[in-house]
């Protein structure tokens, strides 16, 4: 007998939907800011191809391998990103790598009012093993962003 009913966080249709056309796929030529990340144990990888002006992240080109959940949840932070200031990404970021890092679940509304776009990933926290899916490209727009090297 299959266990697909424990797994409806995801099967959800939004995270489904964005694994297999994540978007962001028109081609970026010379972008300013090249940020990749990859978990060597699972093979998920991500790269975003960002254009900025004035600080604010104005195009993104987004290169995505992995799972469903990995595919879906860079899917949604390019979408709260696009046309935000760097500062603000960061903050943006912080916040929604928080949730996932706190021990309570009570708290699912987010400060920042445009994080609710990836509402349907944060099921995924009552599942341990999948949060570094969610959380790869989060993690590697936070830490890479303000890198000179990418």
């Amino acid at each position: 007998m299959s266990n697909y009913n424990k797994l409806g966080f995801v099967y959800k249709k939004e995270i489904l939907d964005r694994s297999i056309k994540p978007g962001f796929d028109k081609l970026i030529s010379n972008a300013d800011k090249l940020i990749t990340g990859l978990n060597p144990f699972c093979g998920d990888e991500v790269k975003y191809h960002i254009n900025l002006k004035e600080n604010i992240l104005t195009n993104i080109y987004l290169e995505v391998e992995g799972c469903a959940i990995h595919k879906a949840s860079s899917s949604f932070l390019s979408d709260v990103i696009i046309n935000e200031k760097v500062l603000e990404v960061q903050s943006m970021c912080e916040e929604f790598i928080s949730y996932f890092n706190k021990n309570n679940d009570e708290n699912k509304q987010f400060k920042n009012d445009k994080l609710n776009i990836a509402n349907p990933l944060l099921d995924i926290k009552s599942n341990q093993i999948r949060i570094k899916c969610v959380l790869l490209s989060w993690n590697t727009m936070h830490n890479n962003l303000f890198s000179k090297n990418q």
